[in-house]
């Protein structure tokens, strides 16, 4: 009798053991089910921002380039103009 109350009692604890590790496992499980749908939103997002980033660089390239084309034809109208200037006030 006192055996079997003591080996009832062990079941029972591995019983609750058991019941507490298989429940981690699922919680585990739906973790890494939440983490991996999380990675694979900042990986979407991660692409979409460097392909945003390399859109804005080859604007800023192209308007760069722009700005320095207009620059020089700025530069090329105020020597001319400077140039007209002084041959209009010889003698």
């Amino acid at each position: 009798m006192k055996a079997k109350t003591t080996c009832d009692k062990e079941m029972k604890a591995l019983k609750e053991q058991l019941q507490t590790a298989t429940q981690g496992i699922e919680d585990r499980h739906t973790e890494g089910v939440a983490l991996a749908e999380q990675l694979a939103k900042a990986k979407e997002e991660l692409v979409n921002t460097e392909s945003l980033l390399k859109d804005e660089h080859l604007y800023l390239k192209d308007l760069t380039m722009m700005c320095e084309e207009r620059a020089k034809d700025w530069d090329q109208r105020t020597q001319m103009r400077a140039k007209e200037l002084e041959s209009s006030q010889e003698p």
